[in-house]
């Protein structure tokens, strides 16, 4: 059974509701721990198999008050990501959590993403941005949070990611490479041996997409063809992005999942 933790508020639900359906579909063998951001989203997660639903107010103390007193709705939000993925580690203690944005929703099972991971402490995904988006996007970072993931011996480098976020979590690039709670990733293969995934279809996205090939449910760069596990929703349905036209049967499947 693979341990994944996301979080999300009203706004979210449907983008939520769509990546647990999935996981049923795809991932049965689960536990799903959901942050609920909002007493709305608390209530109807109530009784979801295989959902651990924790209301917001049940993690807060005075460190997040203080971090929360001076960062905007979303920076807050992304501070959290950290936060909440360290308080299941620490309360549950599963052998593994990955951390999984509420608008990712997968198209295959993900045993093949964990079978490369293997006995590694901690993995991680690249933005593999398209390059002619690169010198825009850059300032986000080498790696994206949306599935982040810790074994036990990774557990380290998620406290200090924490620690990290809590301290300085905000919507701008600094000069030393942070951004929002995923530049500190940047340097984590070097400082605790991350894994870098290179699986082609863990993370696949609005901003790597168009320079990739498709066959239905597969992708391919040229060299390496993979099947397309989970993709990222970013923006939703209205990416502001180019879409390869071997993606747009997912954002098909996608919008009728969201009703």
């Amino acid at each position: 059974m693979i341990t994944l933790c996301s979080l999300w508020d009203s706004a979210y639900h449907k983008n939520g509701m769509a990546l647990l359906a999935s996981l049923r579909q795809h991932q049965p063998d689960f536990r799903l721990f959901v942050l609920a951001l909002d007493a709305r989203v608390y209530a109807a997660l109530a009784g979801q198999p295989n959902v651990e639903a924790v209301y917001l107010p049940t993690i807060e103390d005075d460190d997040l008050f203080v971090a929360k007193a001076s960062r905007t709705n979303i920076e807050y939000i992304w501070t959290l990501a950290s936060i909440f993925t360290y308080w299941v580690g620490d309360v549950f203690n599963p052998p593994s959590v990955a951390y999984m944005d509420a608008d990712c929703y997968l198209f295959n099972s993900l045993d093949p993403l964990y079978a490369e991971v293997g006995d590694a402490p901690v993995a991680i995904t690249p933005h593999r941005w398209t390059p002619s988006q690169a010198d825009r996007l850059r300032g986000a970072g080498i790696y994206n949070v949306g599935w982040t993931y810790f074994a036990r011996d990774g557990y380290k480098c998620l406290r200090e990611w924490r620690r990290a976020c809590l301290q300085w979590c905000y919507h701008r690039v600094e000069a030393d490479g942070r951004f929002a709670d995923q530049g500190y990733l940047n340097d984590w293969p070097q400082r605790w041996g991350a894994h870098v995934v290179k699986h082609l279809g863990a993370n696949l996205a609005p901003w790597n997409q168009e320079q990739y090939s498709y066959n239905g449910l597969t992708v391919s760069d040229g060299k390496h063809t993979d099947q397309i596990l989970f993709y990222h929703f970013h923006g939703g349905l209205d990416t502001g992005y180019a879409l390869n036209p071997g993606v747009k049967g997912l954002y098909h499947e996608y919008a009728g999942r969201m009703g």
